[in-house]
Formats: C-alpha cells, sequence, structure tokens
C-alpha cells in the first residue's frame, strides 16, 4: 500500500467516525494533544481535543437520525514520510464543513494533531 492510499484509508476512519459519532473510533485517528480551531463570525475559538469529543457524544450523529454523509478529500499534500496536510469537505443534508488537517505519522500510524474548520449550509 502506498503511503498516499494508506492516508485515504486513515480519512475514511476519520469520516465514518464523524457520521457515527463513534468517539472511540475518532481518538484512534486524533492525537492526544490534538487541537481543533474554527472561526465562527470571525471569532477566534480553539478547543481541546477531549472537550470537543465530549460536543460529539453529547450530540444526535447523521447516521443516528438516518442521514447520509459523504466525505471526501480534496487534497493530500505529503512534506516528508512523517507529515501531511489534508483539505476535506463533509457534507450532511444541507449542511457543508470544511476541515483542514494536519497529519503525522508516529509509531507507524497516522494521527490529526490540528484540526482547522468550517461549518455552513449549502
Amino acid at each position: 500500500m502506498s503511503v498516499g492510499a494508506s492516508i485515504e484509508s486513515f480519512l475514511d476512519a476519520y469520516f465514518d467516525g464523524i457520521h457515527r459519532g463513534d468517539v472511540d473510533r475518532l481518538r484512534t485517528v486524533f492525537h492526544p494533544d490534538a487541537r481543533l480551531y474554527r472561526a465562527p463570525h470571525g471569532c477566534y475559538e480553539s478547543v481541546s481535543l477531549d472537550d470537543w469529543l465530549v460536543a460529539v457524544a453529547s450530540r444526535s450523529s447523521p447516521a443516528s437520525e438516518g442521514k447520509e454523509m459523504s466525505g471526501e478529500v480534496l487534497f493530500i499534500d505529503r512534506s516528508g514520510p512523517y507529515t501531511a496536510f489534508a483539505k476535506v469537505t463533509l457534507r450532511v443534508g444541507d449542511l457543508r464543513g470544511t476541515d483542514y488537517l494536519s497529519l503525522l505519522c508516529t509509531g507507524g500510524a497516522w494521527r490529526i494533531v490540528s484540526k482547522t474548520f468550517h461549518v455552513s449550509s449549502a
């Protein structure tokens, strides 16, 4: 398997975790020290992985509501054997999310170390 394919496979696990609201699965794709960033209405927000996972666990997942979700990898930029950057989109109903994911490969596995995201109505 090429490294590019392994990153795409890894991102499929991320999409599945989001769709199902599966906190345990999401914990496997994020580095424990990961941070999440967004700027709703131009206001900076930074959230720890643990706080974000609490929010994920407290809301209904698209899968539990019978909603389809599509995730698409727009591009992957590898700057070395252990570092990469991915831009992905997720669509659920009329919502569209764009995520910028900084990835590191440590211990033979890719992990998200930073997620900067925006959600809007399609």
